[in-house]
């Protein structure tokens, strides 16, 4: 059976959990679906404990700051995310390296997507973590959820 893997990358603090509230609350929508797995990791590379089926499809959810408005929200393919996309915070390895061992690994780059949750560098953070998680868990369901069907075993 396909799975849709999505993986929260962020820490507990500031900004940078907004990757883990992210799954917290996705764990809810999905939580009848055993084709939607989700985990909150401190970096991207913590994937590689798992094994992965060419079939499958991979969502990442970071935290990041292009200069973008607060609270935007990208889903980016792996190809934008390599052809100069807003860069996505790094965690040791950083994500677009992450993502460049997984294709190198022979996994299909249009099954991998990065949410990209625009952050803000100033102190405004509690204001616009709701609407930032709002719109990520919004567009992370929206793109599972047209594959629901076909990919993942719905009870």
């Amino acid at each position: 059976m396909s799975r849709v893997y999505i993986f929260g990358i962020g820490s507990p603090f500031g900004a940078d959990r907004i990757g883990w509230l992210a799954i917290d609350q996705l764990r809810t929508h999905f939580a009848d679906n055993p084709g939607v797995i989700l985990d909150a990791l401190s970096q991207p590379t913590d994937i590689f404990i798992r094994t992965f089926e060419a079939t499958d499809r991979i969502i990442f959810i970071d935290a990041m700051i292009s200069g973008r408005a607060p609270s935007s929200v990208d889903l980016f393919t792996a190809r934008q995310l390599e052809s100069g996309a807003p860069r996505v915070s790094s965690h040791g390895i950083d994500l677009k390296t992450t993502v460049d061992l997984l294709i190198g690994m022979d996994f299909p780059a249009d099954r991998i997507r990065v949410c990209g949750i625009e952050m803000s560098s100033d102190d405004s953070l509690q204001s616009m973590l709701d609407d930032a998680l709002y719109a990520a868990c919004t567009r992370v369901t929206a793109f599972v959820d047209q594959y629901a069907g076909s990919i993942c075993a719905v009870k």
